[in-house]
């Protein structure tokens, strides 16, 4: 089944657009409730530079005065829509990547890494979630070694580059702390990338441990270099606000290793970002707009707790308002924007907005299924745009097993009664062998062709993989009819009524037939 079919449309009337002229137009709060929300952001904000301290206690590593070195940064402007959530006025939209280790460090930094999964999981890295895309590596503070060179690094070495390179947010560097941190191994078959997204910290850096890989680098919104990808030379780290838009682009081959890493400033609480914790608190959501409407990444989380307590009017006012004078191009706007509108069967409005993700990321898979979709509403005249989307989710790397099994299923529809519709359908079980709507859709191919025997083997696969009682009961009926059809073209009739059921058991597979006679 096509994930689309668990947006639920809601029936009736559509909802009618009542434009706002002015971001005040959406706010409920009172001050005193954004008081509230500023005391909680503190309090929150404590509460994680203990944790981050317990954590990582770079507070407890001796720093000998004056052994910190000054780097030579080469320096990448921004130009981006938006702001940083927080301390938008001190913190410079620049990235700067300075030569820090040498590749003899960082080779035996990934040495310690290995040898840890070697002795604890047979040499098999753990697989760690990053938004939609699986990431082979672990938390820093998760595997000794690596963690006992990475809080000395931090304090003697990593927090003096940052002070160095934003001085009006951080005069002191031992007064910064990690919020967390990671050690990713990107490869073709596993952690390719990650989603676009912003980190848990107002200052990130991140350290390349190798280079001998293809294709790599970091993706960051507006930066001034090829494709907006940054590449990095081994031993080489990247400072940066942490607000910055990026994702780990593609690797195409070999093995990119990095660790990256999310700084606090433990004196200087992130407002807005502590209000965004709890993405089912109406009113710090609201909240964190309030207090910086310039940051796009807030507008996302209040409409969707709108439209989660039923207000998806008021959802889509807060989107369209971010997209026409926030941001226009940000595709965590866009996309739950055109979701809001598929619901409403808006069609033109959600074919806009995935064309603004699809420019904001070219294999954004969740976009082109969902643009992919809307053509098919659009009706009859836009197959074409509908079999390219496909073909791209298959063509892109990015996509699952699952997302290019999906998109085969769809070209087989889209290719009924032709000669390629059951090719397609054989496409989609050899990705996804489990799934039922290829399996039942090829025994549908194969029965108007007249082939009841395959229909019939088709049907009972499909029966096997059914994930809902609605999906058993139609391939046990459709397995029943080309059986049927089947024994009525059969050179040699059953002779009597036993015979017959007998066959029917023999074809169906006896299980089968009894569930069927069971439910009529």
């Amino acid at each position: 089944m096509n994930w689309l079919s668990l947006l639920l449309f809601a029936g009736g009337s559509a909802w009618a657009k009542a434009s706002v002229d002015t971001l005040a137009d959406l706010f409920t709060i009172t001050p005193s409730v954004l008081d509230e929300a500023r005391k909680l952001a503190f309090q929150r904000h404590k509460q994680a530079v203990e944790q981050a301290l317990t954590n990582y206690p770079t507070n407890k590593v001796v720093v000998e005065e004056g052994t910190s070195v000054k780097h030579q940064f080469k320096e990448y402007n921004i130009d981006a829509p938006g702001s940083l959530p927080d301390f938008p006025d001190i913190l410079s939209r620049r990235v700067y990547v300075a030569d820090v280790f040498s590749p003899e460090e960082c080779a035996s930094v990934i040495d310690m890494a290995n040898r840890y999964f070697l002795e604890t999981n047979k040499g098999q890295w753990k697989e760690l979630k990053s938004g939609q895309y699986p990431v082979t590596g672990f938390w820093i503070k998760d595997v000794p070694a690596v963690y006992d060179w990475f809080v000395k690094t931090c304090a003697q070495r990593l927090f003096p580059l940052l002070a160095q390179q934003f001085p009006d947010f951080c005069e002191d560097a031992a007064r910064l702390c990690v919020d967390s941190a990671y050690l990713f191994r990107y490869t073709p078959e596993t952690g390719r990338r990650t989603d676009i997204h912003t980190d848990s910290g107002c200052l990130s850096f991140t350290i390349a441990l190798n280079e001998d890989f293809e294709g790599g680098g970091t993706w960051i919104e507006g930066i001034d270099a090829d494709n907006n990808i940054l590449k990095m030379k081994a031993g080489q780290v990247t400072v940066r606000p942490g607000g910055l838009k990026h994702a780990g682009h593609a690797v195409e081959a070999g093995e990119r290793y990095i660790i990256g890493g999310f700084c606090m400033h433990q004196d200087k609480a992130e407002i807005v970002r502590q209000l965004l914790q709890d993405s089912d608190d109406m009113k710090m959501l609201e909240a964190a707009v309030q207090i910086n409407p310039t940051f796009e990444g807030s507008y996302n989380l209040w409409a969707s707790n709108l439209e989660k307590q039923g207000n998806p009017e008021k959802a889509i006012q807060v989107l369209e308002y971010c997209q026409d004078n926030v941001h226009p191009l940000s595709g965590s706007v866009a996309y739950p924007l055109g979701c809001l509108h598929y619901k409403n069967r808006d069609i033109e409005k959600v074919i806009a907005c995935m064309k603004i993700c699809l420019q904001v990321d070219a294999s954004d898979v969740s976009a082109m299924n969902l643009l992919a979709e809307a053509y098919e509403l659009r009706g009859p005249g836009n197959e074409k745009e509908q079999e390219a989307l496909y073909q791209k989710i298959i063509q892109t790397p990015e996509a699952s097993t699952i997302d290019k099994s999906v998109a085969f299923t769809n070209l087989g529809v889209l290719h009924e009664g032709k000669d390629s519709e059951i090719h397609f359908y054989k496409k989609a079980l050899e990705q996804s062998p489990e799934r039922f709507a290829p399996r039942y859709s090829l025994g549908g191919a194969q029965a108007s062709r007249g082939k009841w025997k395959e229909a019939v083997e088709s049907f009972r696969l499909a029966i096997q993989h059914a994930e809902t009682p609605d999906q058993e009961t139609q391939a046990l009926q459709a397995c029943y009819k080309a059986a049927a059809l089947f024994l009525q073209q059969s050179n040699t009739q059953p002779t009597s009524r036993e015979e017959m059921l007998n066959r029917f058991r023999e074809l169906m597979g006896a299980e089968n037939f009894d569930k069927l006679a069971a439910r009529r």
